[in-house]
């Protein structure tokens, strides 16, 4: 999977230049790229590879004149869709989260599969402040904590209140 790179000299750097062409934003790159890996992953479909591999006329500067190049494209798009489990998760949990912690706050613990602790929290735990901000107010969640459960494949989670 690999969001649109404009390279210098090419048809697409003119018309990006003249207005034919609007590359995506960086956010917009990992939304989009996020949804195709979510329909991949509800088919069965392995993706390998996500965002262009650094390489000799492919990541450097010069060569590349727009579009979404980032050295994390992969890792940026599969923690959007651990963001989107964990919360679409918590959205449908949160009615049953009752124990507080002594402070009043819920701790949220998330299990992912192995290896996949730090796309979950998110690159610079992005996640962990995305979840902390959105669900601090109800249904209370001052904490979380991501661990590996072997037990799960792919993108599946599985999260209790603690």
């Amino acid at each position: 999977v690999y969001p649109t790179v404009i390279f210098c000299g090419t048809e697409l750097s003119r018309m990006a230049k003249d207005g034919r062409y609007r590359p995506l934003g960086a956010d917009e790159a990992v939304s989009r790229t996020a949804d195709v890996l979510e329909v991949f992953d509800r088919r069965g479909i392995p993706v390998i590879r996500v965002g262009l591999c650094a390489g000799e006329g492919l990541s450097s500067a010069e060569d590349a004149s727009g579009g979404t190049s980032h050295p994390a494209m992969g890792e940026l798009a599969m923690s959007e869709v651990f963001y989107r489990r964990i919360a679409g998760a918590v959205d449908g949990a949160a009615g049953t989260a009752r124990s507080r912690s002594a402070d009043g706050g819920l701790s949220l613990l998330v299990e992912v599969p192995k290896g996949a602790v730090s796309k979950a929290a998110g690159h610079g735990r992005r996640n962990i402040r995305r979840l902390l901000e959105k669900y601090s107010a109800d249904p209370g969640i001052n904490r979380v904590k991501i661990l590996e459960n072997p037990g799960l494949i792919g993108y599946n989670i599985r999260i209790s209140f603690i």
